[in-house]
């Protein structure tokens, strides 16, 4: 199976980030195998083509997004077809490199649309996935299959060509190179997403810095980073003991990281959270800034039971498209309304107890210890 298809069958951006469907069956013949094949360049490439019309562009939405305790493996480009009143869906997706087109898959999009998910091989590392393509340029189109079916194709392509035109949502772009390895303790969970990498990674000046000059995130890399797993600390992903993680529960892990765009400030995104929503109880939220703004990689089992209050997440922007720019949220920790409590201790360097209390108006001193109801996560739940 090749990389593109196993990120499309058990990545996180299909079955969750973007709004579920049916992926891919059966994985067919992978073109990587075939000896008298594709002549593909070896290890790392730079692109020569933005992957997108560049006039089109006012925002790059950076990778990795904690919108789940599963990282977004893919970042965006928010683009003038998605503001009101612009009807053309002629702006370019574009091949960035000489390559092979090698996936194609047709779903239902957002708006009773069709869109495509385009699988593209630069060299023997690097493939590229878009998401959210509108209609096919030739010869993809032709080549496409039914919708709600995938299929696995072998077209060459060069540098420049167009590979088809945006959706009226935004165009998910993920790089995965399998000589970049993400911070990640334990690639094994994770499949291709353990080598998603920074798309600035793969383009030298000018294109470099045209490319830096649509994302607002200030904190390097600019075009997001993957993983967040510091040994030893609290930072990054956690599963629940006795959990399977080749499953990509929700309800069975939770993330210590950081802000995809607000790159500065500290995120908890609670798994556990999802499946109580689901019960039909009082909703309660998923993800949240820590007042304070620490940095979880500062707590070790040697810092003992730690109170983290917790606000929720706001837009991190202002302004309307195509006026885009960061929001100042310098004010936040002393303006917001503390909607949570999260009592932390990490008893070794790979377990951690947690504890949620929920309430308006709760605060750090309310909370005086652990109860029956808390929780505990390792990093390898089956080792």
């Amino acid at each position: 199976m090749n990389a593109l298809r196993t990120l499309l069958v058990c990545s996180v951006w299909t079955t969750v980030a973007c709004g579920g469907g049916s992926g891919p069956s059966d994985p067919g013949t992978d073109p990587d195998d075939d000896p008298g094949g594709y002549s593909y360049p070896v290890g790392k490439v730079f692109f020569s083509h933005l992957p997108i019309g560049v006039d089109s562009v006012y925002l790059w939405e950076s990778m990795g997004a904690l919108y789940s305790p599963f990282q977004e493996d893919h970042g965006a480009f928010r683009h003038l077809q998605m503001v009101p009143g612009r009807t053309n869906n002629s702006i370019p997706v574009i091949a960035p490199a000489d390559g092979q087109v090698i996936l194609l898959w047709r779903h239902p999009g957002y708006d009773g649309t069709v869109e495509h998910a385009v699988g593209l091989k630069v060299s023997t590392t690097i493939d590229l996935l878009w998401g959210h393509v509108g209609r096919l340029a030739e010869p993809l189109a032709s080549a496409a299959p039914p919708l709600g079916q995938s299929i696995d194709v072998e077209i060459p392509v060069q540098a420049g060509d167009t590979l088809g035109y945006v959706a009226n949502t935004p165009l998910d772009l993920a790089v995965n190179d399998s000589a970049y390895q993400a911070a990640v303790l334990h690639p094994e969970f994770y499949g291709p997403n353990a080598a998603s990498a920074p798309l600035e990674d793969y383009y030298r000046e000018p294109l470099r810095s045209q490319l830096l000059s649509w994302t607002v995130r200030e904190v390097p890399p600019r075009t997001g980073e993957y993983g967040f797993d510091v040994a030893g600390t609290l930072s990054g992903l956690w599963y629940l003991q006795g959990s399977d993680p080749t499953q990509f529960r929700l309800d069975h892990a939770i993330h210590f990281g950081y802000h995809h765009l607000q790159a500065h400030r500290s995120v908890f995104a609670d798994g556990w959270a999802f499946a109580q929503n689901e019960t039909g109880a009082p909703r309660i939220e998923t993800t949240f800034w820590i007042r304070g703004n620490p940095r979880v990689e500062d707590v070790t089992p040697a810092s003992g039971p730690v109170t983290l209050e917790m606000f929720s997440v706001e837009q991190s922007t202002v302004g309307t498209a195509p006026n885009v720019t960061l929001r100042d949220i310098s004010g936040f920790d002393t303006e917001k309304e503390t909607v949570a409590v999260l009592l932390v201790q990490m008893l070794d360097a790979e377990t951690v107890r947690i504890e949620r209390f929920d309430g308006p108006g709760i605060s750090a001193g309310d909370v005086t210890g652990f109860t029956e109801n808390a929780r505990t996560y390792v990093r390898d739940p089956i080792g």
